[in-house]
This record gives structure tokens, C-alpha cells and sequence, in this order.
């Protein structure tokens, strides 16, 4: 509240996000979770810093957009290793190069918060920094992005090229970047991302409905709705819909209960990390979601017919959207992988 901010939960950060991806726009819900993910990334260090107490008490008066910018062209997913972004002390600032292969808002947010390896670093890729960058410092192209779903979104690259910044623009101090990854960026990516997905299956859900109980074959007198494979199509997908959401809640609840409903204060302690010790639970999380999402759209698509395979009903764009789940780094692959190594090795034996 003291930031002018609404005071609210996780709970309800994802119940926002599904919200729009429902009954708005996938990509603005996707556009609304990576402005979340910076938000909290400034809020985990803002204590003692101007710069970034200055921003987010600006946020809804001035209208700032914000982002994140963690990916890079040489390693795809695995984002963790910033290969092409490299931080180095410059007078009393920050000299900053980063090259990313993908931002959500790239050329249209007002702020970024991007990581790099640390000032100074050495080869070890645990040792990565974050930093605040404004809109004039980033280079895009925002109107060359053309994806297969999620086109409103504008998930281009982008480039800050040795740009000079101010000392208190970095986000916590040195080496704060993987600390910050598993405390917020992740938990409230992870969260929101699969609510966004759980947001576009019910979104079909409610389209193969409408259609279904509409749409009548005279030769038979039924409507569609009618044949039980329609009607099992759309049971799966409930049932499946709703347990996925159940594990999205019950997540977002359980973050609410170890920070005392989302209380920012209690990272004065820059050791306070209570988020991360459920990174393992929200990997699934977002595996599961992104799973549903591409079976859901499928079937919705199978349900509605040769009518679904047109624009005008919507389900071929929902369809598209879905697709990024399963893509959007982590990859399910790399979370497949993460939790069954980490259940069978211990989580000490993943290169994260």
C-alpha cells in the first residue's frame, strides 16, 4: 500500500491473469504476466533504493509498462546462462550489454528488468546480476514479430548496447540474480503463465459449448451436443481444466502462505527466500497447464468441425495462443527432466 499499489495476493494475480487469457486477449494475460514478473522483481530489492521505490510508485499514475528480459540467442530456454549479456563496473555506474532472443512487450515497455552475468564474473554461471534499463536505452524491432500464436504479445529481441547506467539501477546487489530467479521471477512466471494457459482452455471450453448446443444436424435432429463423443470431448476437458487450475490455486495459495499473503517487507532480509522452496511444486504447475492447453484446444477444435477451422469462431487463434505453453521457456522438456532428476538425484544435481 505504501507504493500506491493494491495490496493483493497471488491468489489473485492468477485469477487476473485467467481472467484476461478467458475472456480478453492470451496475449495481453501474457503481456500482464511479464510485467508482474518485474514488479516483483522490483519489489524484492526496492527496500533502500530509490530508483526502484521511484518506479513503482509511479506505475499507475504514469501508466508504466514493465517486462523481463532473461532470455539469450545462444541458449535458447535455458535461460540462466546469459551467454551474450555481460555487466562491468563504469565510473560510478554500470556498463550493460544484453542481447535477448525474446521479450514480451520488447519495444513497447517503459521498463525492463534484464539479467546478466555479474560484474567481474569469472566463468561461473550462478553468478548472474539484475538491473533496471529504460525504454530509450533498449533497441527493437518490435513491428518484425510474427509468431505462431500469442501475435499480440510482441516477444521480439532486444539489445542494450553498452549502455551506461546508474549505480542504484542495479536490482539488489551483486550476484542477487539467481536469488532473485527462484524467489520471484520464476514463482510468479510459473503462476501466471499457467493461468494464462488454464485461462485459454476455458475460453475454448466455453466456445465448443456455445457452438455445440447450437448448431443442429437436420437429417438426424440432433444437435451436436447431443453425440456422447461431443459430450466426452467436452467432460475431459472440464475435468482436466479444473484440475489444473486446482493445482495453479492451491500453489498461488500456498505462496500466499509462506510470504504472509504476499508481504514484500519481510525481504528487508536479503536471505528471506520462502518462494523458491516451492520452485520444484510450480514446475509441474506450468508442465501440466501447458500439457492441458494443447490436448484442450485440440479437442474443442475436433468438437466444433470444420466451423472451428475458421477465424470467426476464435478457436483456431486460442489454439495458436496454447501453443506457447508447452515452448515457453522453461521448455516442458527441460521440466519433465528437472523434476524427475530432482526426485531420483536430489535437486542439488540439476544445472540450474
Amino acid at each position: 500500500f505504501e507504493l500506491g499499489g493494491l495490496g493483493e495476493s497471488h491468489v489473485c494475480a492468477a485469477m487476473v491473469v485467467e481472467t484476461i487469457a478467458r475472456y480478453g486477449c492470451p496475449s495481453t494475460a501474457m503481456c500482464y504476466t511479464m510485467h508482474l514478473g518485474a514488479v516483483a522483481a522490483a519489489l524484492l530489492r526496492y527496500h533502500d533504493n530509490v530508483r526502484l521505490t521511484d518506479i513503482l510508485k509511479r506505475l499507475d499514475a504514469d501508466v508504466l509498462i514493465g517486462t523481463l528480459s532473461y532470455s539469450d540467442p545462444e541458449t535458447g530456454s535455458h535461460f540462466w546462462y546469459p551467454i551474450s549479456s555481460k555487466a562491468e563496473a563504469y565510473g560510478d555506474g554500470w556498463k550493460i550489454t544484453k542481447k535477448a532472443s525474446w521479450t514480451t512487450s520488447g519495444g513497447f515497455a517503459d521498463w525492463y528488468i534484464l539479467q546478466t552475468t555479474s560484474p567481474g564474473f569469472s566463468g561461473d554461471y550462478s553468478d548472474l546480476s539484475c538491473f533496471l534499463v529504460l525504454k530509450d536505452d533498449v533497441k527493437s524491432n518490435p513491428s518484425e514479430w510474427d509468431g505462431l500464436g500469442l501475435r499480440g504479445n510482441q516477444s521480439g529481441p532486444i539489445q542494450v548496447e553498452g549502455v551506461v547506467i546508474p549505480k542504484d539501477a542495479m536490482v539488489g546487489p551483486i550476484g542477487d540474480g539467481a536469488k532473485s530467479n527462484d524467489e520471484v521471477v520464476d514463482p510468479f512466471f510459473l503462476t501466471c503463465s499457467s493461468a494464462c494457459w488454464n485461462g485459454i482452455s476455458l475460453a475454448v471450453i466455453d466456445i465448443a459449448k456455445r457452438h455445440t448446443t447450437r448448431k443442429t444436424h437436420n437429417d438426424v435432429g440432433m444437435r451436436v451436443a447431443d453425440y456422447p463423443t461431443i459430450q466426452d470431448y467436452v467432460g475431459e476437458a472440464i475435468m482436466d481444466t479444473n484440475a489444473c487450475r486446482a493445482f495453479v490455486f492451491q500453489m498461488a495459495q500456498a505462496l500466499d502462505s509462506v510470504t504472509n499473503n504476499c508481504d514484500w517487507s519481510i525481504h528487508k532480509d536479503l536471505d528471506a527466500l520462502p518462494r523458491s522452496a516451492l520452485l520444484h511444486w510450480l514446475w509441474q504447475v506450468k508442465f501440466e497447464a501447458a500439457k492441458n492447453v494443447t490436448h484442450v484446444t485440440d479437442k474443442m477444435l475436433h468438437a466444433c468441425g470444420g466451423t472451428g477451422y475458421r477465424p470467426a469462431l476464435q478457436i483456431e487463434r486460442y489454439l495458436r495462443d496454447g501453443k506457447a505453453g508447452w515452448v515457453m521457456g522453461p521448455t516442458n522438456e527441460v521440466l519433465r527432466q528437472f523434476v524427475g532428476k530432482a526426485s531420483l538425484l536430489g535437486f542439488e544435481s540439476l544445472d540450474y
